[in-house]
């Protein structure tokens, strides 16, 4: 039975506490201890900000990257990866959008002709490749396909570019499964970590959490010390409620993701930067979150009590971005 809680119950005296004055992360770094490679990080954004967030990013460091989703590339009819959609939806720049143009940049379109930037490649049917002993063969060998196929259109269509796998690996590659995923991953040029959390309301699991990211983060590092690859550990400002085996959902039973207090984020950020393996450590980082979109299309995929407009959006945008790269400039 799914645990609900409605939106005043949980608002009810929640105050998201936002820096009041600019951090930044022009200052001088730290002289010792000396850092393990590298020794910059790379602060990627792939929200879709608005003008103001947009220019403070810019100050901040960041730059903007590709956010392939499985509209551009994936057949709901056939139910498999589609190279013709693919080709044919790579770049629209004519699409139309609830999200005002202002936003974000050329990359909410696609990847543009000549990118030579990141682009992460979300593809999320990989159940078989977690899980194929409960799957027939030949979906597993397709599943494979499918995926090797995308990554070879990606590099055909957008030469220039620089490929990065989200999510796939989600913990240390043994077995059938790890050699299929290792398979799939060694093709790429970087991996990125989905560092998104289920926290309890008292936030009591935050270390079982932090257990979990780090475990992600140390199977891609040792893909990294392998093959060469790229590691961005994937932040986003908010977290899933969790509440008893379900998480928290309103009246509708929408999910409700909320923003943590600035020392949780500042934990789960130090893990996503500090953690250590075989000598690597990650490259940079990924923002994501869906803020912008959810306020301008009011629609009921999510739930965002903590920041009802676009305002208050941008404070909490703003504030995460720079503790990130707060954080980033002091590794």
């Amino acid at each position: 039975m799914r645990t609900t809680w409605t939106i005043t119950q949980w608002v009810a005296g929640l105050a998201i506490a936002v820096a009041a004055t600019p951090q930044r992360c022009h200052g001088p770094k730290q002289s010792s201890p000396p850092p393990v490679e590298p020794a910059d990080l790379v602060l990627l954004e792939a929200f879709w900000p608005s003008p103001a967030v947009k220019k403070e990013l810019g100050e901040l460091g960041y730059e903007t990257l590709a956010h392939i989703t499985q509209k551009r590339f994936w057949n709901n009819h056939t139910h498999m990866y589609d190279a013709a959609r693919y080709k044919r939806f790579i770049w629209t720049p004519n699409d139309k959008s609830a999200v005002p143009q202002a936003f974000g940049s050329a990359e909410r379109y696609g990847i543009p002709p000549g990118y030579d930037g990141w682009v992460l490649l979300d593809f999320e049917k990989w159940d078989p490749l977690r899980r194929p002993a409960e799957f027939e063969e030949e979906t597993v060998r397709r599943r494979v396909r499918e995926y090797t196929d995308l990554i070879a259109a990606t590099r055909r269509l957008r030469p220039k570019a620089k490929i990065c796998w989200y999510g796939l690996v989600r913990g240390p590659l043994d077995g059938r499964s790890g050699e299929l995923i290792e398979q799939i991953v060694r093709l790429a040029d970087g991996i990125g970590v989905s560092m998104f959390s289920n926290l309890r309301q008292d936030h009591r699991n935050l270390d079982h959490q932090i257990e979990i990211h780090q475990s992600r983060l140390k199977a891609c590092l040792a893909l990294k010390k392998k093959y060469g690859l790229k590691v961005f550990s994937v932040l986003s400002k908010r977290h899933n409620v969790k509440v008893g085996r379900g998480i928290l959902r309103d009246e509708a039973g929408t999910p409700i993701r909320m923003i943590p207090p600035p020392n949780v984020q500042r934990r789960i950020i130090a893990t996503a930067l500090s953690i250590e393996h075989q000598g690597m450590r990650a490259d940079g980082v990924i923002l994501w979150w869906k803020d912008n979109g959810l306020l301008a299309t009011q629609t009921d995929l999510d739930t965002i009590p903590d920041t009802p407009d676009q305002a208050a959006a941008d404070r909490s945008d703003i504030h995460f971005a720079r503790i990130v790269a707060e954080a980033a400039a002091k590794r």
